[in-house]
């Protein structure tokens, strides 16, 4: 049995071969000075100029130009250096970085870099050191392992990322921070995500669904997390584009007690974002987060990918998976019929790629699926509806 599962795994991941180039190796580097900015393709240069200490955390935001306009952009920084200035005034030792990645495409690279440098001066007003990263369009990843060389360069202990369609309660970041201290810079710590339906109909029967099936939300996600540098110093790889999820399974230890040790969520935190948007952007989001799901189940160890089909993806879904005894009994039938449905839907693409990789056709790429705006919920506009699941361990 365990040959035939080593063969359906290896097919399945032969069945995906990102082809990809080394755009953020390109990186041109805008950094302040005062009420100036600096434009440069030297990655030591800018950590010269900015004399900045060893450790600390490098925070990172990666966006692109068509995301917002140069106000929205403005709006989005000003909100995180006020969270940065928070964990200033609690812990003045403390060094934080702010990294903002602008990509762009076409003939938009001049945009980028005069965003960046108006956010460079916005965050030197703050007294926050910065560095502005323009690169051309690909993946979050590449805007990523960008910033991670830069952090590199300054033995950051830690390194955060944010999604420019988020929203963070006060002190969120902080108390992220002052976790990840207390555990010694290991592991990764993340926000509580707290989704809200947009106005249309399909997004807001995405959120019921949410709601009760809770999917993979009781480990740190990208949209607001914090990781120990080591964890990714070496860049996420190229053949993944769900960072995450990368993180997720490098520290996911089933041999623990708590499988789930060195992935915490901070319980008194709280990243507000909207769930989805119509109804095939839905579809192309939840194909793309079943196709990640897939490449990581087959490229990980067998009894990392049982953990987190049985306990995380499929939590619920019996036999498979242990029932879910955590919530109502009519709550974890709703759950068993919608997990049978994903479940459904998860077999499918893990058969498009086993057969892809029979026929060595395989996959190049994982589209993205997302809302192309990066409108973000207001602080206080709703009560929480969609509560994080207990670890099951």
């Amino acid at each position: 049995m365990s040959r035939i599962r080593q063969w359906v795994t290896s097919t399945i991941a032969s069945g995906y071969q990102r082809r990809v180039s080394p755009e953020w190796l390109a990186a041109t580097h805008v950094i302040t000075d005062g009420d100036s900015a600096h434009v440069v393709s030297d990655k030591e240069w800018v950590l010269r100029r900015l004399n900045l200490g060893i450790g600390g955390i490098a925070l990172v935001v990666p966006t692109y130009v068509g995301r917002a306009s140069a106000e929205g952009h403005c709006e989005m920084v000003e909100a995180i250096l006020s969270q940065i200035c928070q964990i200033h005034g609690a812990h003045p030792e403390m060094q934080v970085v702010l990294i903002v990645g602008m990509q762009w495409d076409g003939d938009l690279r001049a945009d980028s870099i005069q965003r960046l440098g108006t956010l460079a001066r916005l965050s030197g007003r703050s007294q926050v050191p910065f560095v502005g990263l323009s690169l051309t369009k690909t993946r979050k990843t590449a805007t990523l392992n960008a910033a991670i060389e830069v952090a590199n360069g300054f033995r950051a202990d830690g390194i955060g990322w944010l999604d420019d369609d988020v929203r963070l309660e006060p002190h969120c970041f902080q108390r992220m921070v002052e976790r990840l201290a207390a555990k010694g810079f290991r592991g990764a710590v993340g926000a509580v995500k707290k989704g809200r339906p947009r106005f249309n109909l399909a997004s807001r029967l995405l959120f019921l669904a949410k709601s009760v099936t809770q999917p993979a939300c009781n480990y740190p996600h990208g949209c607001c997390i914090l990781v120990e540098r080591r964890v990714v110093e070496k860049g996420i790889p190229s053949r993944y584009v769900s960072d995450d999820g990368y993180v997720c399974f490098e520290l996911l230890d089933p041999s623990r007690p708590n499988p789930l040790e060195m992935l915490e969520l901070v319980a008194d935190t709280g990243c507000l974002h909207y769930v989805g948007g119509s109804a095939g952007q839905n579809r192309a989001r939840i194909r793309r987060m079943l196709t990640n799901h897939v490449i990581f189940l087959s490229d990980y160890p067998p009894e990392v990918s049982t953990y987190y089909f049985r306990h995380i993806l499929f939590y619920g879904l019996w036999p498979l998976a242990p029932w879910d005894k955590l919530n109502p009994p009519h709550i974890a039938a709703a759950k068993w019929v919608l997990k049978s449905l994903y479940l459904c839907w998860f077999l499918g693409v893990a058969a498009d790629l086993f057969v892809r990789g029979l026929i060595k056709r395989p996959r190049t790429d994982v589209p993205w699926g997302g809302v192309p705006d990066s409108d973000a919920p207001p602080l206080f506009n709703a009560p929480d509806t969609m509560a994080v699941p207990t670890p099951e361990n």
